[in-house]
């Protein structure tokens, strides 16, 4: 949303790679996401001598996507997911950081959504919420708590990948580029969400090994004409690089 790469370290310490990334870049400042147990103050540190550092950190994860998304201007969209497993948030990041609408996590398993995000939900002046995973992920009691006040959508397939494309679907009319990342792990799609995002472009999840037959046909419909896969063979393979459809 800001304009800036998502860059991922070991928690205990500054990797060199991250590091040279940095120096490559010439930020003015830095953002540290998490508190000192996910990014050691050692990390921080080591950060303070290339640029100057900011921490947004909360007292667990939910607390600290409040905080990231209060760094956001206010707008008319907000994105809830699931903050206990990863698919979901990732696969609205590059919609949300296009359209500079936050991703805030919460636990879905609940039957209400805590005051504490509501305040934030509304603080952003927020009208119309889109809720990302089927009950299981958010409940159906949350929806009905939401429909009370806002606006209120689901994207929901049966599998992750299908949400993926749901998402992207509703926001990205066109595009000239779209990325695919690994459905299985979180890190590729992170990373490269932000880019995605900053390229307003769709970022679609994918099984290792295949491009789902409907995941094409999104990425053909959005007038894509370059697709960036995210991550080495090991996570997409050669065939999936390749579009190979399943």
């Amino acid at each position: 949303m800001e304009g800036g790469p998502l860059l991922l370290t070991p928690g205990g310490s500054l990797s060199d790679v991250t590091r040279a990334e940095i120096q490559r870049l010439k930020p003015s400042r830095i953002v540290v996401v998490g508190g000192e147990a996910a990014v050691a103050s050692a990390v921080s540190n080591q950060l303070a001598s290339l640029a100057s550092v900011t921490r947004i950190a909360g007292a667990d994860r939910f607390e600290t996507s409040r905080a990231v998304a209060a760094r956001f201007p206010a707008t008319s969209v907000a994105y809830l997911a699931s903050g206990l497993d990863f698919p979901d948030a990732l696969s609205a990041s590059a919609a949300g950081g296009a359209r500079k609408a936050p991703v805030i996590l919460i636990d879905g398993r609940l039957s209400t959504v805590d005051q504490p995000t509501l305040d934030r939900i509304r603080a952003l002046k927020v009208s119309s919420i889109k809720l990302l995973g089927g009950s299981v992920a958010i409940s159906a009691g949350i929806q009905t708590q939401l429909s009370g006040s806002f606006t209120v959508g689901r994207f929901a397939g049966s599998v992750r990948e299908d949400t993926s494309r749901l998402v992207n679907d509703d926001y990205f009319q066109t595009a000239a580029s779209a990325y695919i990342a690994t459905s299985g792990s979180f890190p590729d799609a992170l990373s490269g969400g932000a880019l995605a995002a900053r390229n307003r472009s769709p970022l679609y999840l994918v099984p290792g090994g295949c491009v789902p037959a409907a995941t094409l046909q999104s990425i053909a419909a959005r007038g894509a004409t370059t697709v960036i896969t995210l991550g080495g063979a090991a996570v997409v393979s050669e065939a999936a690089k390749n579009l190979a459809s399943c």
